[in-house]
């Protein structure tokens, strides 16, 4: 495994996720609101993502094994 990717060599990792997570959901709201509000097609991909996100962690979380 290259160097690049070891956990050791990646002390920021965890500050750098959060900060991409946080930055990728602030720039994706503000681009939503700054849109006009009568693009009904950029709501609907927002409700069907939302939607199927929720679905899918919930089958995720109805499998799991009881061990975890």
């Amino acid at each position: 495994m290259m160097k690049l990717f070891r956990l050791q060599n990646l002390r920021w990792g965890k500050y750098l996720a959060a900060a991409l997570f946080i930055g990728l959901g602030g720039t994706y709201g503000y681009w939503v609101e700054a849109l006009d509000t009568d693009i009904e097609w950029l709501w609907a991909i927002t409700m069907v993502v939302s939607v199927m996100h929720f679905w899918y962690d919930g089958f995720v979380w109805s499998v799991r094994k009881h061990q975890v």
